[in-house]
C-alpha cells in the first residue's frame, strides 16, 4: 500500500464542532495540512492553534485543497455550503461529507452537486451521514 505524503496533500474541515474540531487536530497531527471553516468564527483562535490554516468561507477552503471534509450539524447548513462548495472544488478533488443528516440530504447534495460541478471536472464525493439523534 501506497503511503499519504501528508506534506503535500491539503485537508479542508469545514465544520468544527464535537467531532469537527477533533478531527482537525487529529489530521493537523499526523503532519497534513489542514485547512480550517467554521460559521462560527471564535473557532478560528482554537483553530488556529491547533496548527490549521483558516479560509474565509466553506468555498474558500475547496479552492485551497485536495481532500474537503464536511462535517456540519444538520441539513439547513449543509444546503447553506452546498453549491459554493461544489462550483469551487479543484479538479480531482474528493468531498467527504459526515454532516449529520438523513440518507436523503446525502442524496439531494448528489443531486446539486452533480448539477453544479461534477459533470465538468473530475471530482469524487463520498456521503458518510452521521443518523439524526445520535448522542456523542
Amino acid at each position: 500500500m501506497k503511503a499519504i505524503d501528508t506534506q503535500t496533500r491539503r485537508v479542508g474541515v469545514v465544520g468544527l464542532g464535537r467531532m469537527g474540531m477533533p478531527m482537525c487536530a487529529r489530521l493537523v497531527g499526523a503532519g497534513f495540512v489542514v485547512v480550517a471553516f467554521d460559521q462560527r468564527g471564535e473557532l478560528r483562535t482554537a483553530a488556529c492553534e491547533l496548527g490549521a490554516g483558516w479560509a474565509a468561507s466553506a468555498g474558500v477552503a475547496a479552492e485551497e485543497v485536495d481532500v474537503l471534509i464536511t462535517m456540519l450539524p444538520g441539513p439547513d447548513e449543509v444546503s447553506e455550503v452546498i453549491l459554493d462548495v461544489a462550483e469551487r472544488l479543484r479538479p480531482g478533488s474528493t468531498w467527504i461529507d459526515m454532516s449529520t443528516a438523513s440518507p436523503a440530504v446525502a442524496q439531494a447534495i448528489a443531486a446539486v452537486a452533480s448539477l453544479a460541478a461534477f459533470d465538468r471536472l473530475t471530482l469524487r464525493w463520498v456521503a458518510v451521514p452521521t443518523p439524526l439523534g445520535m448522542g456523542a
